[in-house]
């Protein structure tokens, strides 16, 4: 086949895949729409649990969120809807009383009651509270997410009513509960059995899988090859972010979603200089107010991501449309996180966004003893309402080794066994090659372990043996 026929074959297949995304998007749209139909009426509630979830839910006569041509005004309207329905009762707890009209009156005209409602609503033990809104603190440790969205709050023991203006918890513990106590004591073994050599024998079982070139044809496709910071990274069709507004539709980013999960993830690429719109673009379109940026823009005289953050020199910056501010900036106590407050304009609605900046993480590579910031910077990530960005580089070593440590630990608090491989590969599943290094497959281990720990699960002495030869596979001393 001549070059010109082979070109001509490609650009045919293209116009049909495009045909084919076009049909796709619009069916996914009309599904959307017609979910948001059925559920604009649901309202979650401080309340019973329902199944797993800890979600209680009550109509509420308002309009739906497509009923407004203007987002913003749609999301007010709902918060307005929310606010109505949680107004009455929620403090007090009392029993009401419907009284009504009775068709067979007397001739005095007396009034009966026909009906009793019981309208007892939970107080301060409900599992579900309202996130007030709340700016950046000077310390820059305690950092609320500025919206006003039902989260929930299955695993607090001791949850108790929120008042206004207090932020409330966002701890997960373990307990000693039968199943939570079980599989942690099955992890606990299963590390101090194993050798070193079985645990990176499980990995390499997992990193022999590669993916395939024809499950990445978005991305593969010549039109997108300058979007890919790294050739030999592909990028999921059956996970990837699909832009709708832009040029094009694709983006170096992938969904990870999961039932245990509390919220959902977004793994993604370091922005390169041209694909920076396309990022901001995301952010936008999934309304996501935390970004984990766990890399540097330049490590070891590499560049790894290009800079798409306003300074203090910027503070104002356009991207896609979008009006980006810095609002605030400051570090951690121990100085390893950079928090950014951001504030994103696009006509009259805003979206703030949080930004945290792990910058003591190398790449390909684990934190040095450090076992707090992950858990840190995942408590944040529970607050969230939308899905939370994280980028490293490759969006695939740390960004995944990340993600995967919040479900595992998820797997734990829910009671389930912790299989972590099983995890692992889950994760790859949605974003391809995640989970770099054996060094980053180990340090999940230890990372729950130590979580294990600080949760009085188990105890420092019974996880030394694992310690040990953590450190010692690393090269380097726990201190």
């Amino acid at each position: 086949m001549s070059r010109r026929s082979s070109e001509e074959t490609s650009g045919k297949n293209y116009d049909v895949y495009q045909n084919a995304e076009k049909v796709k998007r619009k069916n996914y749209q009309k599904k959307i729409n017609k979910q948001n139909d059925e559920r604009s009426h649901l309202v979650r509630l401080p309340g019973r649990s329902n199944h797993s979830r800890g979600q209680h839910f009550i109509k509420v006569k308002h309009r739906t969120a497509n009923s407004y041509p203007d987002q913003r005004q749609s999301t007010l309207a709902f918060e307005r809807s929310v606010s109505e329905a949680t107004s009455f009762s929620t403090v007090t707890g009392r029993d009401e009383t419907e009284t009504v009209d009775s068709p067979s009156t007397s001739s005095s005209g007396s009034k009966r009651k026909i009906k009793t409602i019981k309208a007892r609503r939970h107080q301060t033990e409900s599992k579900n509270h309202l996130i007030q809104n709340k700016t950046v603190s000077k310390s820059g440790e305690d950092i609320s997410m500025p919206t006003s969205y039902i989260i929930n709050r299955t695993q607090t023991s001791t949850s108790r009513q929120i008042t206004k203006g207090e932020r409330p918890s966002v701890n997960v513990h373990l307990t000693q509960e039968d199943s939570q106590a079980s599989q942690i004591s099955n992890t606990e073994g299963e590390c101090n059995r194993t050798s070193m050599e079985t645990l990176i024998a499980q990995y390499e079982r997992i990193q022999s899988i590669k993916p395939s070139k024809a499950k990445a044809f978005i991305g593969m496709l010549p039109v997108n090859h300058h979007k890919n910071r790294y050739s030999d990274v592909y990028c999921l069709d059956s996970s990837r972010v699909i832009l709708y507004r832009g040029a094009g539709d694709y983006i170096h980013a992938n969904y990870v979603r999961h039932k245990v999960l509390q919220n959902d993830f977004i793994l993604t690429q370091g922005p390169l200089p041209n694909t920076v719109n396309d990022f901001w673009e995301m952010v936008w379109q999934e309304r996501s107010g935390l970004i984990f940026m766990l890399c540097k823009y330049i490590e070891e005289h590499k560049v790894k991501c290009a800079e798409y953050l306003p300074t203090f020199q910027t503070p104002i910056i356009m991207h896609a449309g979008i009006r980006i501010e810095l609002r605030e900036r400051n570090r951690s106590k121990d100085g390893n996180i950079i928090i950014t407050q951001l504030l994103l304009s696009r006509g009259n609605v805003n979206l703030t966004v949080m930004h945290y900046q792990w910058i003591s993480w190398a790449d390909k590579q684990v934190p040095v003893n450090d076992y707090n910031t992950p858990f840190y910077l995942l408590k944040k990530s529970r607050i969230s309402p939308t899905c939370t960005v994280v980028h490293c580089s490759a969006g695939i070593g740390r960004s995944g080794t990340l993600v995967a440590i919040e479900l595992c630990l998820m797997q734990l608090v829910a009671g389930n066994e912790l299989v972590v491989s099983d995890m692992v590969t889950y994760i790859r599943q949605k974003r391809a090659q995640s989970v770099q290094t054996k060094e980053q497959y180990l340090y999940i281990f230890r990372a729950i372990l130590e979580f294990a720990v600080s949760s009085h699960i188990t105890c420092a002495r019974k996880i030394n043996p694992f310690a040990e030869r953590y450190r010692q596979m690393c090269h380097f001393d726990e201190t």
